[in-house]
């Protein structure tokens, strides 16, 4: 998707798009689109445009930073997830478990399931 920013940089630009549906069809195209880097890809279209460029590079930041805080969560939430496989192992009851690592008594379930295979 990447090799098509400049083509929509041109786009924006010859068809005069005001920046807030600049703003509203990039976040549509980063969210939505199949890109991997979606950050990358909006600072590729930043590039090619004359006018509104900073505010462009503002989306690419947004979206790197909504990256990096959903990367924390997953972590957050796999390290939860261990700490608590390790408690039930060592036979922790599993309520204590939950309360300790505020995981639900399903993913609690599907942790023991997954050490039973």
């Amino acid at each position: 998707m990447l090799e098509l920013a400049q083509d929509i940089g041109l786009l924006f630009e010859r068809w005069q798009v005001p920046l807030p549906q600049k703003r509203a069809i990039l976040f549509y195209i980063a969210r939505s689109g199949n890109t991997s880097r979606p950050a990358e890809f909006i600072e590729a279209i930043a590039q090619s445009l004359s006018t509104d460029r900073e505010a462009i590079m503002t989306i690419a930041q947004q979206l790197e930073k909504i990256g990096f805080e959903k990367g924390i969560k997953q972590g957050m939430k796999a390290s939860a997830r261990h700490i608590a496989r390790q408690l039930l192992l060592s036979g922790m009851e599993p309520a204590q478990v939950s309360q300790i690592t505020q995981l639900s008594a399903m993913e609690l379930a599907q942790l023991v399931d997954s050490s039973n295979e």
